[in-house]
């Protein structure tokens, strides 16, 4: 395969280190070398982890009321429909 075409393939190349950013079959391999969607670099995955369970820690009444406050109702709620 010449060096200069550029073959489109959504096939993942299973052979791309996400690491180094490189393939070791280089320019010759007709694969795609990218990070499939939602990877997760190992450096990334204790700050997801946190976050996670921060969110998991949150009071069910503090995200209700957050919720709440991002609906754009056009009937007035009172204290008595609540």
């Amino acid at each position: 395969m010449h060096a200069s075409i550029s073959i489109c393939t959504s096939i993942y190349c299973l052979a791309f280190a996400p690491i180094h950013r490189k393939c070791p079959n280089g320019s010759e391999c007709k694969y795609r070398h990218a990070l499939p969607p939602g990877y997760v670099l190992k450096s990334q995955m204790k700050e997801l982890l946190e976050e996670q369970a921060a969110i998991a820690n949150r009071d069910m009444t503090e995200v209700i009321e957050e919720e709440r406050q991002k609906v754009d109702a056009k009937t007035p709620i009172t204290e008595e429909v609540r």
